[in-house]
């Protein structure tokens, strides 16, 4: 695969694939629908990549901290997660103040559960995708150079950009999210 996959799409978060990377941009509030919806996302990973995956999830500068409710859901999402996933990384864009409080909280969750995995906080995508690398290395058995991975990473927020890429969206196979808005494509 050598374009990045949109696989689910709503106003607050998007998901996506890029061989066996998953793709995740939260970008508004995270509601417990839209972590209910990334963990569905998760599982149908884990099912195509049965060698496991890497994740690269990216946290826009204007996206809240999660409410309590919200990361009680993360909470246990993270303890369903199976040995699929190898390594994940988060960049938070948000600087300052904001920035500080979406990494505790973030940093917060993953020391909540009680499962082992390799995951990592991060401010760019670049060094994200430097850190990633071997673990898609590891995961798909070709190498992936931190360029490939965040030339993936670019393409991938373009084309769910509905300011920059409108057509690719509506050609690409969202399934219907959870919220009321409609799709991007629908307007």
């Amino acid at each position: 695969m050598t374009e990045p996959q949109i696989t689910a799409l709503g106003p607050a978060f998007a998901t996506g694939r890029w061989n066996a990377l998953f793709l995740g941009v939260w970008r508004g509030a995270a509601s417990v629908h839209v972590v209910q919806e990334w963990g569905r996302q998760y599982e149908s990973m884990a099912a195509r990549c049965p060698g496991g995956f890497a994740a690269l999830w990216l946290i826009e500068a204007q996206a809240p901290p999660p409410d309590a409710e919200a990361r009680r859901a993360f909470k246990q999402g993270s303890e369903r997660l199976g040995s699929s996933i190898r390594g994940i990384a988060t960049v938070a864009e948000a600087s300052g103040f904001a920035g500080a409080a979406i990494r505790s909280v973030m940093t917060a969750l993953s020391n909540a559960t009680s499962k082992r995995l390799d995951r990592r906080m991060f401010s760019s995508c670049r060094d994200a995708s430097v850190w990633l690398s071997p673990y898609l290395h590891t995961t798909s058995g070709h190498f992936h150079s931190s360029l490939e991975i965040a030339s993936a990473v670019e393409t991938f927020r373009s084309m769910i950009d509905p300011r920059t890429a409108p057509a690719e969206i509506a050609r690409s196979s969202v399934r219907p999210s959870l919220h009321s808005t409609p799709p991007i494509s629908a307007r």
